[in-house]
């Protein structure tokens, strides 16, 4: 069962939905053939309640609708014409009833379940990812790398005198200090580039597929920015920043993450306000 659920995870939108109508013409087939007395109008809640999960209430909604059609044609194919059509009508409205309040509890479960999740992954001040989200990210695009052998870059920045901000401005003033860092972060990397709030004032990004040229150039457009913007405020703070590049991603998420992190704090012994940059090559090559 637990692989089968993982499988309709990865499904796409269109393929349930297009399995569901599958599974409704299968029970119809069936509901049209054989004998009045088996019933299989339960059966359709099964791609009702498959389409509500996994697509969404409105696509549950159309199920549930489609279902009933497919219930009423079988049902007129097996009995024949009614003496009173008060009863096939009353029979399919309490069957579809049935569907639809089964499809918008499925589909406000779905939401609830998904915000929660989405709540336990984000940062509640910046909008950010947080750590436990990144690290999940992170292993992703690290198997992606050693699958096809492509670099990705690691970024650790912290806030450099962010107390000073604290002590001068409070913590309102901190707090619009690390909205803004996340703003600007949003707006400078690509949709397909991961950012995470590590907590306090650091904050780290995963740049898929981008070796250290291509690094370079996002990063010091990201720092240009973040002085730009920090000053325009009266914010006295600099950023130090530590980027590590790997060529393909033989290691744990935990040992590059410490690996950027201490770059970042080379930049902060080396006089703040600056980026240390690092290649970390294949393993493999290190000791041939």
């Amino acid at each position: 069962m637990s692989g089968l659920l993982a499988f309709l995870d990865r499904r796409s939108p269109p393929f349930i939905v297009v399995l569901s109508l599958a599974l409704v013409a299968i029970i119809g087939t069936g509901d049209a053939l054989l004998p009045r007395a088996v019933s299989f109008s339960y059966l359709y809640l099964a791609p009702v309640a498959l389409c509500a999960w996994y697509v969404g209430r409105p696509a549950g909604l159309v199920l549930a609708a489609v279902s009933i059609a497919v219930w009423a044609a079988a049902d007129f194919h097996t009995s024949g014409r009614y003496a009173n059509l008060a009863f096939p009508v009353w029979n399919g409205s309490v069957r579809f009833s049935f569907y639809v309040i089964m499809a918008l509890l499925l589909g406000a479960l779905r939401r609830s379940l998904q915000h929660e999740k989405d709540l336990a992954r984000t940062d509640f001040l910046t909008g950010l990812g947080n750590p436990r989200w990144f690290y999940e990210v992170c292993e992703v695009e690290a198997q992606r790398s050693r699958r096809y052998g492509r670099a990705m870059t690691l970024t650790y920045i912290d806030v450099d005198d962010f107390k000073s901000i604290n002590d001068r401005f409070g913590h309102s003033g901190g707090d619009n200090l690390l909205k803004l860092v996340a703003e600007v972060i949003r707006a400078t990397i690509r949709h397909t580039d991961f950012a995470a709030r590590w907590g306090g004032d650091e904050f780290v990004l995963l740049l898929p597929e981008t070796d250290s040229d291509q690094a370079r150039v996002v990063i010091e457009k990201l720092r240009r920015t973040l002085l730009t913007q920090a000053a325009d405020h009266g914010w006295p703070v600099t950023f130090s920043i530590g980027v590590g590049t790997l060529c393909r991603a033989d290691g744990t998420v935990q040992d590059f993450v410490h690996r950027a992190d201490a770059l970042m704090y080379l930049a902060k012994r080396q006089g703040k306000n600056s980026v240390s940059y690092e290649v970390w090559a294949d393993e493999r090559e290190q000791t041939a």
